[in-house]
């Protein structure tokens, strides 16, 4: 199935009332899969009305966070259809809220604009939920709330929710019991490029690295990626860099080593329990996957990690590869352990930015940055990293910088001059960033 046969299956089960998850291997295009999706929602304001949340934009995640969050774009997709809403009291409720630490208060107003939207507009209510399982931590009462939601006009209000392929990992029976279970009842797994598509994909890589792939370079990464975009691109991308195509195990091995490819690597690995890192094994070495759980085999067909045929043979070829060879890497190349945690290490790479620290040195774009960071501004950097996609209060920034005296000492001209700083050595800027934004009024955001 193509992302585009998909995004037709999603948009069936929206105009059905159904709620859908949409799952995929990390790095294999589900922002952009969201963006087709609301693209095509945007084409038909009358019959749908969307609101997009992400927990990652949250100063903190936390149901009242999650709440005000909620309600405030509730307010904005109201004001769109003020002309037809009865009750205009909804609005002026919403800022004396803000203050509120109450959850239940703030749901129940999360409900009452929902009514008011539902009436207002005939269009099916479409919520888009992003990074699911940045709500782990949230307790069974708070997942309750999607299907309390759901009941405020019953098939009227759909969630499209949306994570990585580790999102059962994380959400185990004994995290979140039957409360989620209606998130399960639909799920896609999102498909990998067709041939054209990688080849267009390949064809805007190219533009990118400014170098033209080779037909043999284009073969080899349709082989070994079965078309995961982002392990296409880092592939591409070292090529672009005067390395050529391995020919044999030593310079496969410094292929993997090569820092946007084997944190991408990592990125998938992390997401795989003991039972599919065993059948990945089997399957690269022939031994047949026949011992492996039936729902382990059809994840792994469902995002490419082995192919639809009986054999269970692997298709993304580079990951198995990986898998059964890691030690040896991990020993040639001092390739950070598969229980990287990003948390802990220095050694960090985040997708669609390139920046890459390791031992103290920035690398953007797999190029070392010409101006060293000093102490703070690495500190800050790999404060932003590790909450990638989070809005940074200056209140957090202050703390880094300061510690303890941050209260008394205390400037906003202090952190703008290190955010300045930081930016200008990255090679951003405040007006057209591509790493750290400025989040009016809350912050700053370093965006993947």
């Amino acid at each position: 199935m193509t992302k585009k046969k998909l995004l037709q299956k999603v948009l069936k089960n929206i105009r059905n009332g159904l709620s859908l998850t949409v799952l995929g291997v990390r790095g294999s295009g589900k922002t952009k899969f969201l963006n087709m999706l609301i693209q095509e929602l945007e084409k038909s304001p009358d019959k749908f009305t969307y609101i997009v949340i992400d927990p990652n934009d949250m100063i903190q995640i936390n149901e009242v966070d999650f709440f005000k969050q909620l309600l405030l774009l509730i307010q904005e997709q109201l004001k769109i259809n003020m002309a037809k809403v009865e009750d205009r009291s909804f609005a002026s409720g919403i800022d004396e809220l803000m203050d509120s630490t109450d959850p239940f208060v703030l749901f129940n107003k999360v409900k009452t604009g929902l009514r008011l939207l539902t009436k207002a507009s005939d269009s099916q209510i479409v919520i888009v939920l992003n990074h699911l399982s940045s709500l782990k931590d949230l307790n069974a009462t708070f997942f309750n709330c999607f299907g309390t939601i759901e009941q405020v006009a019953p098939g009227r209000i759909s969630f499209v929710f949306a994570n990585d392929s580790g999102f059962w990992k994380t959400f185990d029976n004994d995290t979140v019991p039957s409360n989620f279970s209606f998130m399960r009842n639909l799920i896609y797994w999102l498909p990998l490029p067709t041939k054209k598509e990688l080849s267009n994909l390949l064809d805007e890589f190219s533009q990118q690295f400014e170098y033209e792939l080779s037909k043999e370079e284009r073969d080899f990464i349709a082989a070994e990626t079965a078309g995961h975009m982002g392990l296409a691109k880092y592939i591409a991308q070292y090529f672009s860099e005067g390395n050529k195509v391995p020919n044999n195990e030593e310079e496969y091995l410094r292929m993997l080593h090569h820092n946007p490819i084997k944190r991408r690597l990592l990125q998938i690995y992390n997401e795989l329990d003991e039972n599919e890192l065993a059948a990945l094994k089997m399957s690269q070495e022939g031994r047949g996957t026949k011992s492996v759980p039936a729902h382990h085999i059809e994840k792994f067909k469902a995002t490419h990690l082995l192919n639809d045929g009986e054999d269970n043979t692997p298709e993304i070829t580079i990951m198995t590869k990986f898998v059964r060879s890691y030690s040896k890497v991990d020993q040639k190349y001092d390739l950070i352990s598969p229980s990287y945690n990003s948390a802990q290490s220095d050694s960090l790479f985040i997708e669609g930015n390139g920046v890459d620290i390791s031992d103290g040195n920035v690398y953007v774009n797999g190029r070392q940055i010409e101006q060293d960071l000093s102490q703070r501004e690495l500190h800050i950097l790999k404060y932003f990293i590790r909450n990638a996609n989070k809005v940074i209060s200056r209140e957090e920034i202050a703390q880094l910088i300061w510690g303890k005296l941050s209260a008394d000492k205390y400037s906003d001209w202090a952190i703008d001059q290190s955010i300045s700083r930081l930016r200008k050595k990255l090679g951003d800027n405040a007006y057209e960033s591509a790493f750290i934004k400025t989040v009016k009024g809350r912050g700053f955001r370093y965006e993947v």
